[in-house]
């Protein structure tokens, strides 16, 4: 084998995959030994090169084991004290990241009451006055709370997030109930590099318009916190978002200056190296050790290692080793976004950049063009599956944007960097630098700005399974390496048996029987109910709040449609007019198809206002009542029990109260109605509302389930949707009653997204976020 320690790292990652993703040592027992077997039957029948194969298997439980016994040993050390009062004594890890109302810092901690302890948590003191420098030791009596988990499907999980940190704790604390302890810890390069960082930062905001600053903060160093929301999305849509990112450009930028500088003033070779190994080392920290700047400098230093042992290092063997190192750092960065796309990134680049770069040579076409639309067709053939994956987007322009600005992002970093040097002798020499280099960056806002506004910047794609990111990988890698190469010819039958897999694969899929799948989305203190039917409908009951900060159209239900692999609904359902429930249909109707809006029928101006939007928007609004039926698949029909025909009622009371029936399966979405409702549609329908699954009333509210109802509906499952509030929603009465039927309760707030699975006889129920 050419690059046996690729193969070594490649089993070790998906080693640590299998481990994070079984989360069983069982499995991972099961999984090497069936890679036992198969080795000794490659050696006994093939005399396979056993040795390399026995070192693969061994990496490959390594990496698995090593991801287990990391992780548990991060998630296990404050499970004795979250959702206590303790006093933490320990030191600021971190800069301080300020919100609206209150500032945050990573914080060691060193100690919990009398017990000495090392682990790290996010500290969230309320107020903006808690300004600490790095390794400042404090005592804090504070709230330990274990991290969010993923609260809704396709949605982001915090916890994870904050492991792939190191960071084990959320600690809530008043900044009176701080006290400041004497002398400082922490490490020494690390708050050096802080220190530089922020040093930085204010050079560029003094040197440079706020907008024009905030970017070359990102481009230079990774310091993202001035960037605007609106200046984040029209990169994302421009498909300029990696310029904004430090990466192997910006190592480059340090590297080639300084050896450059190095051969004029006649410094030794290997002095030049040396002293170039620790510049690139201290940017690492000052860039606060992301992923994509520790892989470009352990590349660096591998290079510059092997130019003073005069080895001329194999480039795939580099970022093997980049990613082998950070990885037994820290085993959970294999799910860190910044790390997948900076190595796919660089292994694209690396491996199809040269056949790319031929076949885009056009005689009279200027060559940095054509360099510049290689490069970035290179890159995107890596990251294109990873972006999906985790962001649903593709950026239709983005070739067009690189080249218009990839040339100039040499220049506005090499300023960048002379501004920042600049700035601790004479602020008006960075200012003036700052003259300079204003208007390169302004041409890439401009550009950004413009290109995002276009219609048709970009399309919403579905969450791609792991099986569909392989067959892409190994297909790109099969006719861009593999078929040149060894020159191989595709006959018609190679398509045709392709065609015919695919086609018996699809047939199969077709025949599985499907699923019900209802998902009662945790949006806090309002209602949002995802259904997907067997025949592939997509239907939305209520999309919780919108708003500025937090829309949950955007934030919870756009990604679990993407992640039940559609990109629109046939309908959404209005159950009433309140903005707990139809705030996010704003954000839907904007950025989403939607075939069918469903209202009750009233007077409520908001409903009326959201009707209209709908009808501007293409979408088909149909008002319905007691009585009227929708029929969905060929074994789905949902009943419309309320409001009733010429009811005067308003409000909660107005609300659709629907019971929708798959076969041998029924549940009851209740909306937010009350006794009025309740009570009319008991005199109605009767035992026609006995089902299943109930949607409890308005959150639980001590104004619903009065009286018999409960009777006629004798579920077997209720879910209540609830979040943080000052109501006392769920009524302890409700609960009680719920209780007293023997129906098993399942809560928003505590389980996170609850979804019930069925093929009309049997149920299953999922809590997404259950321990």
């Amino acid at each position: 084998m050419k690059r046996p320690f690729m193969a070594v790292v490649i089993s070790f990652i998906t080693g640590i995959l299998w481990g994070l993703n079984t989360k069983s040592y069982l499995f991972l027992f099961a999984a090497f030994l069936l890679m036992l077997v198969i080795t000794l039957f490659l050696y006994r029948y093939i005399k396979f090169k056993v040795k390399l194969v026995i070192v693969l298997v061994l990496m490959f439980a390594f990496g698995g084991v090593y991801a287990i016994l990391y992780k548990t040993n991060l998630e296990s050390r404050l499970v004795p004290y979250y959702g206590e009062t303790k006093i933490v004594t320990g030191y600021i890890d971190s800069a301080a990241k300020f919100g609206e109302k209150s500032v945050s810092y990573v914080f060691k901690i060193q100690r919990i009451d009398e017990k000495n302890i090392s682990v790290k948590a996010v500290t969230i003191f309320s107020g903006l006055n808690a300004k600490y420098d790095f390794g400042k030791r404090l005592a804090i009596e504070c709230i330990l709370e274990k991290p969010d988990s993923r609260r809704n499907p396709g949605g982001f999980d915090y916890r994870a997030y904050l492991l792939q940190k190191g960071i084990s704790a959320v600690t809530y604390a008043d900044s009176s109930r701080v006290v400041e302890l004497g002398g400082s810890s922490g490490n020494l390069i690390k708050g050096t590099g802080l220190k530089i960082r922020q040093r930085v930062v204010n050079t560029l905001k003094k040197s440079l318009p706020n907008q024009q600053a905030a970017l070359l903060s990102g481009m230079l160093i990774g310091a993202r916190d001035d960037m605007t929301d609106t200046m984040e999305e029209a990169f994302s849509k421009a498909g300029l978002t990696h310029i904004m990112a430090v990466s192997g450009a910006n190592v480059a930028f340090i590297t080639f200056p300084l050896l450059f500088v190095f051969k004029k003033l006649r410094i030794g070779r290997n002095t030049g190296y040396v002293i170039t190994a620790f510049a690139v080392t201290g940017f690492m920290f000052i860039t606060g050790f992301e992923a994509s700047v520790a892989r470009a400098v352990i590349m660096a230093l591998i290079i510059i290692f092997g130019k003073l042992i005069k080895v001329e290092p194999d480039i795939y063997t580099s970022i093997a080793a980049a990613a082998f190192f950070l990885l037994v750092y820290n085993p959970l960065l294999i799910n860190n976004i910044g790390f997948q796309l900076s190595f796919s990134a660089t292994l694209s680049i690396v491996a199809f950049y040269g056949i790319i770069s031929k076949k885009l040579h056009i005689p009279g076409i200027p060559k940095a063009i054509t360099n510049t639309a290689a490069v970035t067709i290179a890159a995107q053939i890596g990251v294109i599956p990873i972006t999906v994956y985790h962001f649903n987007v593709v950026s239709i322009i983005s070739l067009i944007t690189n080249i218009l600005v990839v040339p100039i992002t040499a220049v506005v970093t090499i300023l960048g960097i002379l501004i920042a040097a600049a700035g601790q002798i004479s602020l008006s020499a960075s200012t003036f630098l700052g003259f300079i280099n204003s208007s390169f960056l302004s041409f890439i806002l401009l550009v950004a700005k413009v290109s995002s506004s276009l219609a048709f910047s970009t399309i919403r794609v579905v969450t791609p399974s792991a099986a569909a990111i392989g067959f892409y990988y190994l297909s790109v890698l099969f006719f861009l390496r593999i078929k040149p190469k060894y020159n191989f010819r595709l006959r018609l039958y190679h398509y045709t048996t392709l065609a015919g897999v695919i086609i018996g694969i699809l047939l199969i899929k077709s025949f599985i029987p499907g699923h019900l799948e209802i998902t009662f989305l945790d949006v806090g203190n309002g209602d949002s109910v995802f259904i997907k039917t067997p025949g592939g409908n997509t239907l939305l009951i209520d999309g919780g709040r919108g708003g500025k900060k937090y829309d949950n159209g955007e934030r919870v239900v756009v990604p679990c449609l993407m992640h039940n692999g559609s990109v629109n609904f046939d309908m959404i359902i209005a159950s009433h007019g309140h903005s707990d429930h139809i705030g996010g249909f704003d954000y839907l109707l904007d950025n989403i198809d939607v075939k069918f809006l469903i209202m009750p029928k009233s007077e409520d101006s908001a409903l009326k206002k959201l009707g209209k939007k709908a009808q501007v928007k293409g979408t088909d609004v149909i008002e319905l009542e007691a009585g009227d039926i929708i029929y969905l698949d060929n074994d789905i029909e949902m009943s419309v029990f309320n409001p009733g025909k010429n009811s005067s009622v308003k409000g909660n009371n107005n609300s659709l109260v629907i019971r929708m029936v798959y076969k041998d399966f029924e549940t009851l979405f209740t909306g937010d109605m009350e006794n009025i409702a309740e009570k009319d549609i008991m005199d109605v329908y009767g035992i026609q509302l006995s089902s299943d699954i109930l949607k409890v009333p308005h959150h639980g509210s001590d104004t619903s389930l009065k009286g018999d109802i409960l009777e006629y509906i004798n579920p077997s499952i209720a879910v209540i949707s609830v979040g943080s509030n000052s109501y006392g929603h769920p009524s302890d009465d409700v609960l009680k009653r719920l209780y007293s039927k023997g129906t098993q309760v399942f809560r928003t707030d505590t389980d996170g997204a609850v979804t019930v699975l069925t093929n009309g006889g049997k149920i299953k129920v999922k809590r997404q976020a259950v321990e």
